[in-house]
């Protein structure tokens, strides 16, 4: 992106979305939205307005550049929508603010840089294949649904869930520093 306004009618189609570092403006998601790839922000402002879907349909990677939502700068701000990832989320940079509503993903979780918030909203990770949580920075859900049909990789990472976590379907492994910390509810 780099100019200072985008309008897609209600229900597009887009192949990907990149917002370059250099990109100092907002870009704001009023209407359903579809990616076809990937979604890429490294500067500006990305943000829902009202309470808009956002879908991101890459699933199968081989670099970096192939994950489905990338921050490594500036601002997501997932507002009241709804975000559905069918792949990976990695936060490098930037800031991430979830949606209040729900924030799905099928794959991996990477946080490695930059901050993530819940902002109250829930988060459903789905999938197939087994998944790898790795965020260092030990991050904080709100509410957390698992319905996945393998497990998930602590590693030696901190899960924290403030509210309700719910384990429909899936299992979790680690290592011996791998936690859950559930603050409020736990669901099996």
């Amino acid at each position: 992106v780099s100019q200072s306004r985008y309008a897609f009618p209600a229900g597009s189609q887009v192949g990907a979305i990149q917002i370059e570092s250099s990109y100092a403006g907002t870009l704001t998601q009023t209407a359903d939205l579809e990616i076809l790839s990937r979604f890429s922000q490294s500067g500006g402002v990305f943000t829902q307005s009202g309470s808009p879907r956002l879908v991101i349909t890459q699933i199968f990677y081989r670099t970096l550049s192939e994950v489905a939502l990338i921050v490594d700068g500036g601002e997501f701000n997932g507002g009241a929508g709804t975000i559905d990832v069918l792949g990976d989320v990695r936060i490098i940079g930037g800031r991430f603010v979830a949606p209040s509503g729900t924030l799905s993903f099928g794959a991996h979780w990477v946080h490695s840089g930059g901050t993530f918030e819940h902002n109250m909203g829930t988060v459903i990770w789905t999938g197939a294949q087994s998944a790898n949580y790795a965020s260092s920075l030990g991050d904080t859900f709100y509410n957390l649904t698992i319905n996945r049909s393998n497990y998930i990789n602590l590693f030696s990472n901190t899960l924290t869930v403030e509210g309700r976590i719910s384990l429909q379907q899936g299992s979790f492994t680690g290592g011996d520093a791998a936690r859950i910390v559930v603050q409020g509810e736990w669901d099996v």
